[in-house]
């Protein structure tokens, strides 16, 4: 049911995305600065997620380590720290897709760009410029995912 659900959300959201970074061209913010913001929002998250994990291991081991005291008590802070964890998890997971989102559209755009060029010169500049950055997109992208 799920799934069924999630479909059109994804139609709704990635058919938005455009007309999004379209309006906020218009008002003077470009994709790259979108892509620079998201990037650091899910750096944010990812750091934010690593120290709920620590949080969370820190609070296992006070169960492992239990010697007597309400067992239920340290089950229910252990409970309320996975579930941080898991909800730091979700975040860092959004946020990796709306940098990918507005990545995507930026590099499109810079592709699309590249048909205008008379020169040839500055076309094949721009193309290489192009390759690099989508090369060091693909190895940020990664790292983010891997975190």
């Amino acid at each position: 049911m799920k799934k069924l659900l999630l479909l059109p959300m994804l139609l709704l959201v990635f058919g938005c995305a455009s007309t999004y970074y379209d309006a906020m061209e218009k008002i003077g913010v470009h994709k790259r600065d979108i892509l620079i913001d998201r990037i650091e929002d899910a750096q944010t998250a990812q750091e934010e997620g690593q120290e709920q994990f620590k949080d969370a291991l820190t609070q296992f081991q006070a169960v492992v380590n239990f010697d007597g005291g309400e067992l239920e008590d340290y089950y229910e802070e252990l409970n309320d720290e996975y579930e941080d964890s898991v909800s730091a998890e979700e975040t860092i997971r959004d946020r990796v897709g709306a940098v990918e989102s507005v990545a995507d559209a930026l590099f499109d755009e810079w592709q699309e760009e590249l048909e205008q060029f008379t020169s040839q010169n500055l076309h094949r500049d721009s193309e290489r410029q192009l390759r690099d950055a989508r090369r060091r997109y693909s190895r940020l992208i990664s790292s983010m995912r891997r975190a």
